[in-house]
């Protein structure tokens, strides 16, 4: 009976895993299913799951903070609902760790042969929607904007997906299969990335590149490999841009701006430091950022209310100088415009904790470790822009990668 027991168990987490990506692609409504799902796991056993206890402590505070944040929003109901709904995350963390600490090897080993079979199918729709106008399933949303959907329809963010999913995919492949072929890996790497390329998804573009940067320092075994694929890419950047293989969707010409450079001096006179200084700072990015700075200035220690950054814009007077949206592009300043400094404090010891097991255990971690740890510090590098923070789409990822970050850090100390 036990053993009869264990094996559905198995076969469930089984079904959990291999869904996850698929759901993520199907859309909101299926991927919140399967987050209440892994949520499920951790609050049926929540008392046979060891991790380290201080998570809990820092979950708790959350809970408190969002609380007493939510009784002084702008939009109190809005925020309490919000805010509660966001808590699942943190059940989903401590289920999907509890899932891969009860999987056996055999198991994880074909996980990782499917996750790497979805990421072959995303590059071949995607380069199927290059070259004829529409993907696989007759999407072509992104048409209009120069870029790409992939089976995501009018979500636009198949570069994103692809770029985590695909190197997570690589890492557990790696571990379970004892892969080391350098040369698959270069070319795994290579295409991954001009693929992402394709998309016309800048910012997924270039977090592939600081991916690429952060695997050269923290893993000598593949560091002139993972330089090789550097070079390679930027070659393949050069030319393709030359050729405007994407419509020059790279150029620094077509990021969105809200001011001109200047309206006495003609764009000639300007030299390449200062276009791009002045596309950097009337980029639709930064004057984001400064809205939501002022928003916090308002409302400096609690902030202005959970997931409320689009309704305290318009409403505050320095901040609708700039440029309101649904968010500000930066997870760092969402916190601060929606939970004040307190919250940016709770959030930042949370992204710290893998960050310390990391170094503690630096000597003994596996390549695949570093593959995950390096693709967790991408997503919350602060010094480029960041989907919202309280969205199903990025959060989940984001808290995707915190679980197997912690998972495979302690399960590395234990060898």
């Amino acid at each position: 009976m036990f053993k009869l027991d264990f094996e559905i168990k198995n076969k469930f987490y089984f079904t959990l895993l291999i869904f996850f990506p698929i759901f993520y692609i199907v859309g909101s409504l299926f991927l919140n299913i399967i987050i209440a799902l892994i949520s499920l796991v951790f609050v049926v056993n929540y008392s046979k799951i060891k991790y380290d206890k201080n998570l809990l402590i820092f979950f708790f505070f959350i809970v408190i903070f969002f609380v007493i944040n939510s009784i002084f929003s702008e939009s109190r109901s809005y925020s309490f609902y919000k805010s509660l709904a966001y808590l699942r995350y943190f059940l989903f963390v401590l289920g999907l760790y509890y899932i891969l600490y009860n999987s056996g090897g055999n198991l994880k080993k074909i996980v990782s042969k499917i996750f790497i079979l979805i990421s072959i199918f995303l590059v071949a729709d995607i380069f199927f929607e290059f070259f004829f106008g529409r993907d696989i399933f007759g999407n072509n949303y992104g048409a209009n904007y120069n870029r790409i959907s992939g089976p995501f329809g009018d979500e636009l963010i198949v570069g994103f997906f692809l770029f985590y999913f695909s190197f997570i995919s690589l890492g557990l492949f790696i571990r379970y299969h004892k892969f080391n072929n350098k040369f698959v890996f270069y070319l795994f790497t290579v295409t991954i990335i001009y693929t992402i390329y394709l998309t016309g998804e800048r910012n997924a573009f270039y977090s592939s590149l600081i991916f690429l940067i952060l695997i050269i320092l923290i893993e000598a075994k593949i560091r002139k490999i993972t330089f090789f694929a550097l070079v390679t890419i930027a070659v393949l950047f050069y030319f393709s841009n030359k050729f405007n293989v994407v419509g020059n969707k790279y150029d620094l010409s077509n990021i969105n701006q809200i001011k001109s450079l200047s309206k006495e001096r003609d764009t000639e006179d300007f030299s390449k430091f200062e276009k791009l200084s002045n596309t950097a700072l009337n980029s639709h990015w930064i004057l984001h950022y400064k809205s939501a700075f002022e928003i916090f200035k308002e409302n400096p220690i609690i902030g202005s209310g959970f997931k409320t950054f689009r309704t305290a814009c318009p409403k505050n007077e320095n901040s609708k100088k700039y440029l309101c949206a649904s968010q500000p592009h930066n997870i760092y300043f969402e916190l601060l415009s929606d939970t004040g400094i307190i919250g940016l404090l709770i959030f930042i010891l949370i992204f710290i904790y893998p960050i310390l097991l990391f170094l503690k255990n630096f000597n003994n971690i596996n390549i695949s470790t570093k593959i995950f740890f390096a693709l967790f510090l991408v997503y919350i590098f602060p010094f480029k822009p960041h989907g919202s923070l309280f969205t199903t789409s990025f959060a989940t990822l984001l808290w995707f990668l915190y679980s197997i970050n912690l998972y495979y850090l302690e399960d590395d100390k234990k060898k």
